[in-house]
């Protein structure tokens, strides 16, 4: 039975420590994103930067793609709230056709788009969303933020919301809570061991006490009393 509890005791601290460091990342993750966009798209963490997908022009392939049937053989889909990654590019040499990249339009708004020609001497880049039946407009190296390595399907909301005021606010609330946690945990743990060293004190003082009586007892008994030399005197 003890065996059974301390393995559910183990489990629910581990779990425990599992949803504190997603929730961590999480938070981590939605300053990135806000810092990055606070910059103009500029920051980034040892090359690597985040970037959550508002729209469904990468989500599925237009029947009017020019290169429809390899994108459906050969390429993945993202979807309207999967967080990416992605890394920075040094120069135009880096990307190739079917690229997928991030990068500013002329209303300086972040875009995720796939590369579908490239002109290196002109240092001109052409892009499409896979659901998109034309290009988008051309752009130069210059304009490019990252390019596509990886995601996380879904939990770009919860980052967003997490930018949001409201975000911002359960975020000092939940900073507080900890704080204010971590505090009492500590306050509580301080009295505890003063309370554990208190019985010990108590312990070793009836410990002490008790050794003193049984040393005094046994004095007494190995010094005759004055009735038995009275008695032994007699007897002489």
């Amino acid at each position: 039975m003890e065996k059974t509890k301390s393995k559910k005791n183990t489990f629910l601290i581990v779990l425990k420590w599992i949803v504190y460091v997603l929730i961590i990342l999480l938070i981590v993750i939605s300053l990135w994103l806000m810092i990055d966009r606070i910059s103009g798209y500029n920051f980034s963490f040892f090359g690597l930067r985040s970037s959550v997908i508002s729209s469904d022009s990468m989500s599925e392939v237009n029947v009017r793609h020019e290169y429809k049937d390899y994108l459906l053989d050969n390429e993945e889909r993202l979807y309207k709230n999967d967080l990416i990654f992605t890394y920075d590019a040094k120069s135009i040499e880096d990307l190739e056709v079917f690229d997928i990249v991030t990068y500013l339009n002329s209303d300086n708004t972040l875009i995720c788009h796939r590369i579908v020609q490239i002109d290196v001497d002109a240092n001109k880049i052409w892009t499409q969303g896979d659901a998109n039946n034309a290009r988008d407009g051309v752009i130069e190296f210059e304009d490019i933020k990252g390019v596509y390595i990886g995601k996380i399907s879904g939990i770009g909301a919860a980052s967003l919301y997490l930018q949001s005021p409201y975000g911002l606010f359960g975020i000092s609330i939940a900073f507080l809570f900890i704080f204010g946690a971590a505090i009492i945990l500590e306050i509580d743990k301080n009295k505890k061991e003063a309370q554990k060293e208190n019985v010990n004190d108590i312990e070793e003082n009836n410990e002490t006490q008790e050794d003193a009586s049984i040393n005094n007892n046994e004095e007494q008994s190995s010094v005759p009393s004055d009735n038995n030399k009275e008695v032994n005197n007699n007897e002489k």
